[in-house]
């Protein structure tokens, strides 16, 4: 769930990092400034705040934030930011490509999700509203037909047959909100 909220915030804070990089802010407080307002992430930026301060380096500790934290997205990006602080390269640029792949994994996962989305919309009609509704008018029809002083059909099997239907519509609209990606697009 924590990685989930990672995921959402990640591109946001990392954007707010690369502006203040490129616009000649130290690494250090470029970090303190998303250290708060990014939820999650910023409880994880300021463990590096934290480290650093502590006189740890900085490549040392982002990976080890980098190593306790089940994001997979930020851990990519910080171990893209550690490479790039060994190798001696623009951490501006690095942190700019790792957020566009980011960006677009997050766009393909959305994608993935409305197609995945279709075949349960189908199912949630049919078996939560169309065979409910019909079944229900079917029955009563096939009980005045068959006979409905032998068989006993009153408002006790109606209202089984609401909480059979809101259970199954309970069931469907979790499975819908549990697949739902946690992130937003930028």
């Amino acid at each position: 769930m924590r990685a989930k909220r990672i995921d959402q915030e990640i591109v946001f804070a990392g954007r707010h990092m690369l502006i203040e990089l490129k616009s000649g802010v130290p690494l250090f407080d470029a970090m303190l400034g998303i250290s708060r307002d990014y939820g999650p992430v910023s409880e994880e930026f300021n463990k590096v705040v934290e480290k650093v301060t502590l006189g740890v380096p900085f490549g040392t500790a982002l990976q080890s934030v980098a190593e306790e934290n089940s994001s997979q997205y930020f851990n990519r990006l910080m171990l893209q930011m550690v490479n790039s602080l060994a190798s001696g390269s623009d951490l501006a640029t690095t942190l700019e490509v790792s957020l566009d792949q980011i960006s677009k994994e997050q766009a393909i996962e959305l994608k993935a999700y409305g197609q995945k989305l279709n075949p349960i919309v189908m199912f949630f009609m049919i078996f939560g509203i169309i065979m409910p509704s019909l079944g229900v008018a079917f029955l009563i029809i096939m009980i005045s037909f068959v006979g409905g002083a032998t068989i006993s059909f009153g408002p006790a099997a109606l209202f089984g047959i609401m909480l059979g239907v809101a259970l199954i519509q309970f069931v469907f609209l979790s499975i819908v909100e549990n697949s739902r990606p946690k992130f937003d697009i930028v």
